[in-house]
């Protein structure tokens, strides 16, 4: 990908030399160095979001952004108390099989946000319970599901509108800024992204990384070859898009694994073939200024 001081900048870049494209060190010129959070609603969710963890978390990316994760509930509906202590075990397994260090993880369990799939959680609600987080960490990204969520649970797709509600407010926005006032002159509020969701009949294919790969390169070839200046990138908009490989794939189903009080014979095919386990594409929210 080409890139120019008037560039925009965007959490998930990284500059790689033209001559062989291994990244390089940061250079504020053309990129950030986000404090990235993940927000999930259940223990088992974060598999969905492999392809972007595993990519975020290569030795050679941990320079250039910082990733954390926020879990909202136990994931004890149906299984009480009990089920709730199994899952957080399987969560944190998971976590550190995909490589996320413990102190930068969190799971919550609190009575105003159980688990369940006949109750979405109030925007105000995952706001008060993220904001504290949000704030004591710096974050200045935010990746979550869209409003339709990959399963249309309404857990995970209540969770685009508590963050919006959170940046939106005027009062967050004051303390965030205030705890940030060393980064004055690049100063933002926490920016928006959210997974795209596709229909079930786009979801299950073990041909989605290929079809996806040949897809991005026709893109890019496209784009340059209608190029006349190169500066003409700075304009362009490309997707976000994370491909796992043959290893990130194998590495998401040791951590898929840790799951087990969720892994039944429908769902282990249904993984096997879920798109999400293979690609991630992500779409930034605007949010209006508080």
């Amino acid at each position: 990908m080409y890139w120019t001081s008037e560039a925009p900048k965007r959490p998930f870049s990284v500059i790689r030399t033209r001559e062989n494209g291994e990244i390089i060190p940061v250079d504020e010129r053309y990129q950030i160095k986000p404090n990235i959070l993940l927000l999930t609603a259940h223990p088992d969710d974060e598999i969905l979001f492999a392809p972007t963890i595993l990519s975020l978390l290569t030795e050679e990316r941990r320079g250039n952004s910082t990733l954390w994760a926020m879990c909202l509930s136990a994931g004890d509906f149906g299984g009480g108390a009990e089920l709730g202590v199994k899952r957080i075990g399987e969560w944190n397994a998971s976590w550190s099989i995909l490589g996320l260090e413990e102190e930068r993880r969190v799971i919550l369990d609190v009575a105003d946000m159980k688990d369940s799939p006949e109750v979405r959680w109030t925007p105000a609600t995952i706001a008060d319970h993220v904001s504290p987080f949000v704030l004591e960490n710096e974050i200045d990204t935010i990746l979550t599901f869209d409003g339709i969520g990959v399963t249309e649970h309404p857990q995970h797709s209540s969770l685009p509108g508590g963050v919006k509600h959170m940046i939106s407010s005027p009062s967050f926005v004051q303390l965030h800024k205030k705890r940030n006032k060393n980064k004055a002159e690049t100063y933002h509020t926490p920016r928006l992204f959210v997974m795209k969701s596709y229909p079930s009949t786009q979801q299950f294919s073990i041909f989605t990384p290929l079809v996806q790969h040949l897809q991005l390169g026709w893109n890019v070839l496209s784009v340059g070859n209608n190029l006349t200046n190169p500066d003409e990138v700075s304009t362009i908009s490309f997707p976000t898009i994370f491909i796992s490989d043959i290893w990130m794939y194998l590495q998401t189903w040791k951590a898929l694994s840790q799951h087990d009080s969720q892994l039944t014979v429908g769902s282990t095919i249904a993984w096997l073939m879920a798109r999400y386990v293979w690609v991630n594409e992500w779409v930034e929210v605007d949010i209006p200024a508080a």
